[in-house]
């Protein structure tokens, strides 16, 4: 008898402590709706397909997608024409783009491996396989998006997930799943690494998630409806897709697939009718 009521009570003791540990777990607060003003507009390639943007000392570099149009460029900011670029093969898909150190690393969407050139020259050095995720076979992963936060490559594959790669063994350090208030957050695409926190285009909307990378806690959204209205578009204007940050001068591009336009915007707090 007294062995099946400490049974009861040890069973009880854990229902509660397991409803205590639910209860203390903080609850996540909705993103905060950043608004947008528009500084400076400049042109934009309308056949490209841009797949990832980053800024470098003045010059944009853009990974440009599509089977047998692919390339990785330079290109001049102020008047949107490549200074110099290279065509990749005709089975490749470019996708998203990185710069670590002296080194471009660009990625392609079903080749099973990624590009490697040399940023003085863009002269290419050599592949790399995904040694990322949960598929076991490299030609089974489909990557999107990628930056570098100064350690470690961040990858996007249109999931939840942000991978964080090893730049020189190009295995998966850890990752983390991003969600908001709602639930998990998927579709992550082009990314950008920007004052510790990381920036991704949602693929199929006008939006922007801001996500703190250690918790991949949505914390911020960009609404960019308006930027470059829908209607507006042709039917070869694809989605909003290119990130772009000037550290130095703090400036932040934005574009799309064949847009006509690049845009530096200035993001800014939704205005409070109340004050």
């Amino acid at each position: 008898m007294i062995v099946h009521k400490m049974i009861r009570y040890l069973a009880v003791l854990a229902i509660l402590l397991a409803g205590t540990c639910l209860a203390a777990e903080p609850e996540i607060s909705p993103p905060v709706q950043y608004g947008y003003e528009v500084v400076v507009t400049f042109p934009h390639d309308t056949y490209a397909f841009t797949q990832g943007l980053l800024f470098h000392e003045g010059w944009l570099y853009e990974s440009t997608g599509l089977f047998d149009q692919s390339t990785l460029r330079e290109v001049t900011l102020v008047s949107g024409v490549p200074t110099r670029g290279i065509k990749l093969g005709i089975g490749h898909f470019a996708e998203g783009l990185a710069l670590v150190d002296d080194k471009f690393y660009q990625l392609t969407w079903t080749s099973g491996r990624g590009l490697i050139f040399n940023k003085t020259d863009l002269s290419y050095i050599k592949p790399f396989l995904y040694l990322y995720g949960d598929e076991p076979l490299a030609k089974d992963k489909k990557p999107w998006g990628l930056t570098y936060n100064g350690t470690h490559l961040l990858l996007s594959d249109g999931s939840a997930n942000i991978y964080f790669i090893d730049p020189e063994t190009h295995k998966e350090h850890h990752r983390i799943a991003v969600h908001n208030h709602l639930g998990p957050v998927k579709n992550l695409n082009e990314l950008e690494y920007i004052k510790d926190k990381l920036y991704a285009n949602v693929w199929k909307t006008d939006s922007i998630a801001i996500i703190d990378p250690e918790t991949g806690h949505v914390t911020g959204e960009i609404d960019l409806t308006d930027l470059y209205p829908r209607h507006l578009r042709t039917k070869k204007e694809n989605e909003l897709n290119g990130i772009a940050y000037d550290p130095e001068n703090d400036r932040l591009y934005i574009t799309g697939k064949r847009w006509p336009k690049l845009y530096e915007i200035k993001i800014t707090l939704p205005h409070n009718p109340n004050e």
